[in-house]
């Protein structure tokens, strides 16, 4: 969470504010990690472009479910997995 808490974008008067979650894209790679009791694949989370026209969009679709999900208004249905 701490690259989504650095991150910094101007508001309507010049300001620097902190960002909203959807303001950015974010790059995720593998890496393998090994050590003397083996090996495994971590990540790394890197900042990518902020979001642009049409991607705008989604953005906000985005957060209007994340707030929606946060307050209780989105119900999950369980389906039967065959």
């Amino acid at each position: 969470m701490t690259i989504l808490r650095m991150a910094k974008i101007a508001n309507s008067e010049g300001n620097l504010v902190p960002a909203p979650m959807f303001a950015y894209k974010y790059l995720l790679t593998t890496t393998e990690l090994s050590n003397d009791k083996g090996s495994w694949f971590g990540f790394n989370v890197t900042q990518a472009d902020q979001i642009q026209g049409s991607e705008k969009a989604i953005a906000y679709q985005a957060k209007d479910f994340m707030q929606a999900a946060r307050s209780g208004d989105v119900k999950v249905k369980d389906e039967d997995v065959l």
